[in-house]
Order: structure tokens, then C-alpha cells, then sequence
């Protein structure tokens, strides 16, 4: 993987507790909708969880500059993170992972996203609608609560024939059955795409098939490393 040095450009709070941060995208970083990046901070005297950290890049491919979402958490590395100043230059590498948007698929995609997934659901969606890439496309995002949504009301503006959002204020997996069963009207003609902290999108998984959708409909990626 190639390093890159990538420039602050925006820095807002979004949500309760989670900010967004727009770096400039180098002219020769390619990525695919839905991949992870690192990023690397110059930190005195970090914790044991040390001057890196992983995260889903949020914005598209189609976009000018590269978006991430995260938690601000009491760790030395989000301290620092979320106290730079715009036009501070940062270390990148990447990218990684292979949870991508598949262009050539012709059945319905669920986007199923627990808490700051929906940031690769976002690259996905942004770039699908970019690339007016023909099948249709749901979202079912759930938050723990409403004061943690991000995403909303871009979603929302979004919406029309082939697109569709929902967002509730649920992080139980119970909840979320209720809101396919719900909500989805084919539930087993479609393909699933989960993305959420490791743990939220292995359960996510094991719903679906207790659910009786079959495995080869159901895509993500296990990691745990962008909270």
C-alpha cells in the first residue's frame, strides 16, 4: 500500500458524540466505494492503543475528497484527531478491504448499517447514484438513539424510485428484524450488505439466516476497527 500525506480540510460535529473530517484526496489515491483507510497522528505519549487507527472512508470515489466518520472516544489518538487544526497535514495508507460495491449486480441491495457503518453505506449509495448504476437500492440504518444519526437528511434528499432510506433509534437486533420484516417487501430475493462494528454486523449475519435468507445473499466484511 502506498503513504500518502492528506491535508485537514472540514472538521464538524455531526452527532452526539461522532464528527466528520474532510481530508484532500491525493490526485493519484484510487479507492473502491465501501474500503478502509489508516491513519497514522504524531502523538507524544500515546496509550496503549497507540498513533494509528482504521477507518471506512465515507465519501465516494465520485467525490472530491476523502470523508471519514468516527466516535470521539478517551483515547489519546481521538483526542488529537478531533484537535487538529484545518490544514494540518496527517499520514494515510491504504487502501484496504474488500467489501465493495459489486456495479454489476442486478438484484436489490439492502444496505443494512449499525451506528458509524452507515459511513460505508454512504460511499456505496453515493457512488451508485454517481454512476446511475440501474438496480435498486434500500437502507435500514440503525443508531442507538436519534441523537446519534448522521447521514439523515442527505439520505432523505436522495430518496426516489430506485432509492430508499430508513433510520431508527435501535441498536437491538430484535429491532432490526422488525424493521425488514417491515419494511422489506422480497426479503429473499435481494442481497444484504451489512456494515457496523464487528460484533453488531456478525449478529446482523446469523439474523439474516435465522431469518431464512440463504448465505450467498449476504455480503460484509468482519472488522472492528474504525470505532
Amino acid at each position: 500500500m502506498s503513504v500518502f500525506k492528506i491535508e485537514l480540510l472540514q472538521k464538524e460535529k455531526v452527532a452526539d458524540d461522532a464528527y466528520l473530517f474532510v481530508f484532500e484526496k491525493p490526485v493519484d489515491f484510487n479507492f473502491s466505494a465501501g474500503q478502509y483507510l489508516e491513519i497514522k497522528l504524531n502523538i507524544d505519549n500515546p496509550d496503549d492503543r497507540g498513533s494509528a487507527r482504521y477507518f471506512t472512508i465515507a465519501s465516494s470515489p465520485s467525490e472530491e475528497n476523502l470523508m471519514i466518520v468516527t466516535r470521539i472516544l478517551d483515547s489519546t489518538f481521538k483526542k488529537k484527531l478531533v484537535n487538529l487544526e484545518i490544514g494540518e497535514v496527517v499520514e494515510m495508507d491504504g487502501p484496504y478491504g474488500n467489501f465493495i460495491l459489486d456495479e454489476k449486480e442486478g438484484r436489490k441491495i439492502i444496505f443494512i448499517s449499525g451506528g458509524t457503518g452507515i459511513t460505508q453505506a454512504r460511499s456505496m449509495i453515493i457512488y451508485a447514484k454517481a454512476k446511475k448504476i440501474g438496480f435498486k437500492i434500500q437502507l435500514i440504518s440503525s443508531f442507538r438513539k436519534k441523537g446519534d444519526y448522521f447521514f439523515e437528511e442527505e439520505m432523505a434528499d436522495l430518496n426516489d424510485k430506485k432509492f430508499s432510506s430508513i433510520f431508527f433509534p435501535d441498536y437491538s437486533h430484535e429491532a432490526l428484524a422488525q424493521q425488514i420484516n417491515k419494511n422489506v417487501t422480497d426479503i429473499y430475493k435481494v442481497v444484504y450488505y451489512i456494515s457496523g462494528s464487528g460484533e453488531w454486523v456478525l449478529g446482523a449475519e446469523a439474523l439474516l439466516k435465522d431469518m431464512g435468507v440463504s448465505a450467498d445473499r449476504i455480503k460484509f466484511e468482519n472488522l472492528d476497527k474504525n470505532i
